[in-house]
């Protein structure tokens, strides 16, 4: 069974025009991408085992960051898409960046950001954001 290690992989904000470039958040600490499936009860009174229809997906993830106020890449358009309209195009490469890996790329709402610190740690950045739409699994061009 192969694996990969979760150093490797990058989480990309897709932002710019007329094409979107993908720019990598680079105070990554760890990332969460989780899509869900909905079911349907389809069931009736004169059987034993209940039946079900596949519903709707959705998808949503999390990050957490070090925060990091001279970053003016992925970080930094975060906070101009936090005080906008609040929506965003992300990427999960698990495996990195390179020609022919796998990404999973979708628009998503940012739902919360949080800020915080302890006694002897470094100040971070909490991210959750819920998916607008379908997460499509893509290969990398480039």
């Amino acid at each position: 069974m192969s694996k990969v290690a979760a150093k490797n992989s990058k989480i990309v904000l897709y932002f710019g025009t007329p094409t979107p470039a993908p720019v990598a958040f680079v105070e990554v600490k760890s990332y969460s991408l989780q899509v869900s499936k909905g079911s349907i009860d389809v069931s009736v009174l004169s059987t034993d085992w209940k039946e079900y229809l596949s519903g709707q997906r959705e998808w949503k993830g999390t990050l957490e960051l070090y925060w990091n106020p001279a970053d003016a890449s992925a970080e930094k358009q975060i906070n101009t898409i936090l005080m906008g309209d609040g929506n965003l195009r992300i990427g999960y490469r698990p495996e990195g960046t390179g020609v022919g890996l796998p990404e999973f790329v979708g628009d998503a709402v940012i739902t919360d950001w949080n800020l915080g610190g302890a006694t002897n740690d470094a100040v971070g950045v909490s991210l959750s954001f819920q998916g607008n739409g379908a997460l499509e699994e893509e290969v990398q061009e480039a």
